[in-house]
C-alpha cells in the first residue's frame, strides 16, 4: 500500500507585524527609561532639564501651579496634556518667540530634546511610583494570604504566652492586627468553645464567661482612666476629648456593658449568646478606628489581649484537659483498660487535692484514672470525706474546739479567684497580663 504524505499547510499569524518607528526622540526616551537612578536623581536631573527650557523664554502661561524650576505638580509644562493643549513646541512660534543673536533651528532642536528628556524623567517617576505601589500590593497580598493560615489558638498552646510574647515584639502591631482579624472573623474558635467546650463540660462556658468579663470589666475601666489622664488642653477640649472617649468604649462594650455600666448583661441570655457578646467585644477592640493613633494602637492591644484571654481559656477547659490523657493508639489504649487498678483508698489524697484545691471536675479527674468512670471516683470521695469529718468531728469535741474541715465550696469562699486556678491562673502575676499594660507614651 501506498502511504500518502498529507502537507499541514503552514499557520501564519493572522496579526500583521508591528513595525516600530526608528526615530531619535523614541531611542533617546527608551535609552533614558532603562537607564537605574533613584528618584531623587531623578527629581534632579528635571530640574536641571526646566531650568534650560527656562532659557527659551516658551511664550504661555506654562507654570499655573508654581515656578517652572521646581517640580512640584505633574500639571506643569511636563505634562503631555499642556504640551498638546496649548501648542509650546510649534516651531514658528518658537522662531518668533525667540529671536535673539543665538536663535536657530540647532537651539530649537535642543530644546525639543531637553523637552523630550523632562517628560521621560517625568514618566520614568511615575514608572518608579507604579512599581513601588505595586510591590506594596503585592507584600500585603502576601502578608493577607499568611495571616490567614496563622492559627493563634494552636500557636499560644505550643509556644505560650512568654514565647508569644516574645515574638510578637518583633512583629508590627498592625500585621498581628490582621492575624487576630481574621482569625475572629473566621468564626474557628466561637466552633471550639460551643461544638467541644460545652459538649464536654457545660460549666466551662459559664466559667470562662465571668472569667472574661471580670478582666474585661476592669481592663476597661484602667485603660479608660489611663486616656483620661492623658487628654490634655484647656477650655473644651478636655471635656470634648473625654466625651468622646466615653462614647467609644461605650460602643466598644455594648454587647457586655449596656450603656457602660458595670455589672454584665448575662441574665437570661443562653450560653452561646454569651460566648457571641465577649467575641464581639474582642473584634470591636481589633478593628477600632480613631483618629488619635495612640488611643487606636492601645484600644487594638486590648483587643488582642482579650483573644489571647480567651484562647488561653479554651486550651485549658475540661475538653482540651481530657485530650492529654488520650492514647492515640487504639491497642495500648485496650491494654491500659484491661490493666485498668480498682480505686483504693489511697487515691482519695491526690482525689481531694485536684477537686478541692485546683478545683478540677470529676470528669477531668477520671481521665487521669483510665477505667474508672467518675461517678465511682465521685463515691469514693464522699465516702471518705464523711470519715475524715466524724474523726474530725470527734476530735473537735474531745479538745473542744470547733471543727475544722476543708472543702470544695470553703475554699471557693476562702481563696481569692478560686476559679482562676484551674485555668493556669494560680497567682496575681497570670491574672494582670490581661489586665495592665503600660500605656505608649
Amino acid at each position: 500500500m501506498k502511504t500518502h504524505i498529507v502537507k499541514m499547510p503552514t499557520i501564519q499569524s493572522k496579526i500583521e507585524s508591528i513595525e516600530m518607528e526608528d526615530t531619535k526622540t523614541f531611542n533617546n526616551a527608551i535609552e533614558l527609561l532603562t537607564t537605574k537612578m533613584t528618584v531623587r536623581e531623578q527629581q534632579r536631573q528635571q530640574n536641571d532639564c526646566m531650568d534650560l527650557i527656562n532659557e527659551y523664554h516658551i511664550p504661555g502661561d506654562i507654570t499655573p501651579y508654581g515656578s517652572i524650576t521646581h517640580y512640584s505638580n505633574l500639571s506643569q509644562i511636563t505634562s503631555a496634556r499642556l504640551l498638546y493643549e496649548r501648542d509650546y513646541l510649534n516651531f514658528e512660534k518658537l522662531t518668533n518667540s525667540t529671536v535673539t543673536e543665538n536663535s536657530s533651528v540647532e537651539r530649537i532642536d535642543t530644546l525639543y530634546d531637553d523637552i523630550v528628556r523632562c517628560v521621560t524623567l517625568e514618566t520614568k517617576q511615575i514608572l518608579t511610583y507604579i512599581e513601588k505601589q505595586r510591590e506594596k500590593c503585592e507584600a500585603k497580598k502576601n502578608s493577607i494570604y499568611r495571616s490567614k493560615s496563622f492559627n493563634i489558638t494552636n500557636i499560644n498552646e505550643k509556644l505560650g504566652s512568654d514565647v508569644m510574647r516574645k515574638i510578637k515584639s518583633y512583629i508590627p502591631i498592625q500585621t498581628m492586627v490582621e492575624v487576630y482579624s481574621y482569625s475572629l472573623r473566621s468564626e474557628e474558635l466561637y466552633n471550639k468553645l460551643i461544638n467541644e467546650v460545652i459538649k464536654f463540660n457545660r460549666v466551662n462556658i459559664r466559667e470562662i464567661y465571668d472569667i472574661t468579663v471580670d478582666i474585661m470589666g476592669k481592663r476597661r475601666e484602667q485603660l479608660l482612666i489611663a486616656l483620661f489622664r492623658r487628654c490634655g488642653g484647656n477650655g473644651k477640649s478636655r471635656p470634648n476629648e473625654i466625651r468622646m472617649l466615653r462614647e467609644k468604649f461605650k460602643q466598644i462594650f455594648n454587647p457586655v456593658f449596656k450603656n457602660g455600666s458595670t455589672t454584665a448583661r448575662s441574665h437570661g441570655i443562653s450560653q452561646k449568646s454569651r460566648m457571641s457578646s465577649i467575641l464581639q467585644v474582642t473584634k470591636n477592640c481589633v478593628s477600632c478606628h480613631y483618629k488619635d493613633e495612640l488611643v487606636k494602637v492601645n484600644i487594638q492591644n486590648m483587643g488582642m489581649d482579650f483573644a489571647d484571654l480567651i484562647n488561653h481559656l479554651y486550651n485549658y477547659s475540661d475538653y482540651k484537659k481530657s485530650l492529654y490523657y488520650e492514647y492515640p493508639n487504639k491497642e495500648v489504649e485496650k491494654k491500659r483498660k484491661k490493666k485498668a487498678r480498682s480505686l483504693n483508698v489511697c487515691d482519695y489524697k491526690k482525689i481531694k487535692y485536684l477537686y478541692e484545691e485546683v478545683g478540677e471536675s470529676w470528669k477531668v479527674i477520671a481521665c487521669q484514672y483510665k477505667g474508672s468512670s467518675y461517678t465511682s471516683i465521685k463515691r469514693l470521695y464522699d465516702t471518705e470525706k464523711e470519715k475524715e469529718f466524724n474523726e474530725e468531728y470527734k476530735k473537735a469535741l474531745e479538745e473542744t474546739r470547733v471543727p475544722c474541715v476543708s472543702g470544695y465550696y470553703k475554699n471557693i469562699k476562702k481563696i481569692k479567684n478560686f476559679h482562676y486556678i484551674k485555668y493556669g491562673m494560680k497567682k496575681e502575676k497570670h491574672i494582670e497580663k490581661f489586665l495592665s499594660r503600660p500605656m505608649i507614651k
